[in-house]
């Protein structure tokens, strides 16, 4: 489809909400469909018509509107993805913020932007973009396919481990900035913290490659772990940076049984490094739930009720107490409570006392 409208000599837009205007200022409803990017995109020429029918230019006349509402830069509007071709992170962040009538459309709309061949199989959901992100690992060494975020979108609800590939597009939504990082640009970066003797170690053939095996991703990275995790737990720098002024992207990575899963800590709170960042080989794990073990806690909070507290959930979760329990053997496990804006009221006679715990 990305070819059909690449080789068309025009592609001709009609806006049923844009009124007998010139030019558009807001978002139409056309610009929030998933398969609007290579309709936008891949043809070099676009017109665009209001209610009307009525022309009122084309893309290139409208190109820093169109970047302000589709967050697709100035040059791609009017040059396409020839050139200066975006990472991987940067092109789903175009996708974040926009839906198709099946889920999987939303994926399968991205295929020709990145380049990538898979059968279109509907009735597997959300599978559909682990699936999309590892055709794209088969063909490509673009590591900021693992700068996606959760914090921002789930906030404490995202705390735990997660699998190395994201489970929803809109996880890319913070990386409209993203670009890629030359080996050399990189290690500059980092120089200072590594040791010469180990600067001279550093392959750019091992970070830039990361084959997919049965047991995970297979990849050589620089990282540094948390003091007191014994390597469990490490700080990861990618070769990726969110604009042209800003520092690699980090992640936290974390052990489950033989596999490192993606860390986002409770309340984001981390711990301090300890020692250098090292170049390591790890596996990371790529299924859609890490493994954990099943514990089941019954907690007995009749005292409070018994007491006058009546707890009210102000954001209408219904998980107010989440504890969090990571381990990969009988003697070497850790656990983490986090209470999520618990807000417990005391109703006396008379008067009324809230108090709030986190």
């Amino acid at each position: 489809m990305y070819r059909w409208y690449e080789n068309a000599k025009a592609c001709y837009v009609y806006l049923h909400d844009v009124p007998e205007v010139s030019r558009f200022q807001w978002w139409p409803e056309w610009f929030s469909h998933g398969w609007m990017l290579q309709e936008l995109i891949a043809p070099s020429n676009v017109q665009f018509f209001n209610k009307d029918w009525q022309s009122i230019g084309d893309k290139g006349a409208h190109a820093p509107t169109l970047r302000n509402i589709t967050g697709i830069p100035e040059h791609i509007l009017t040059h396409g993805l020839f050139g200066n071709h975006p990472c991987v992170a940067q092109i789903m962040s175009w996708a974040a913020r926009r839906t198709t009538t099946r889920v999987e459309d939303r994926a399968y709309s991205l295929i020709g932007l990145l380049n990538v061949n898979m059968p279109m199989l509907y009735g597997e959901g959300k599978k559909v973009f682990h699936r999309l992100q590892l055709e794209i690992i088969h063909t490509s060494n673009d590591q900021s396919i693992f700068a996606w975020d959760v914090s921002r979108i789930e906030h404490l609800l995202g705390a735990g481990e997660r699998s190395i590939l994201a489970d929803d597009l809109r996880y890319f939504r913070a990386c409209g900035e993203m670009e890629l990082m030359g080996h050399d640009k990189f290690i500059e970066f980092l120089q200072e913290d590594i040791p010469d003797e180990e600067l001279d170690s550093i392959n750019e053939d091992q970070l830039s490659t990361f084959p997919t095996t049965n047991r995970g991703i297979q990849i050589w990275l620089l990282g540094c772990p948390f003091s007191g995790s014994q390597s469990r737990q490490f700080r990861a720098w990618l070769p990726c940076r969110h604009g042209p002024r800003a520092s690699p992207v980090t992640i936290v990575l974390d052990l489950l049984e033989s596999n490192y899963y993606r860390y986002f800590p409770v309340f984001g709170v981390e711990g301090l490094l300890e020692g250098h960042p090292q170049l390591r080989q790890v596996y990371l794990g790529y299924q859609a739930y890490p493994p954990h073990r099943s514990t089941t806690f019954e907690i007995d909070d009749s005292v409070l009720t018994e007491n006058g507290f009546t707890c009210c959930n102000e954001d209408e979760r219904s998980d107010i107490l989440t504890i969090h329990i990571r381990s990969d053997s009988p003697t070497n496990h850790h656990s983490e409570v986090a209470l999520h804006n618990l807000l417990a009221r005391i109703r006396t006679p008379g008067k009324s006392q809230e108090t709030h715990s986190r």
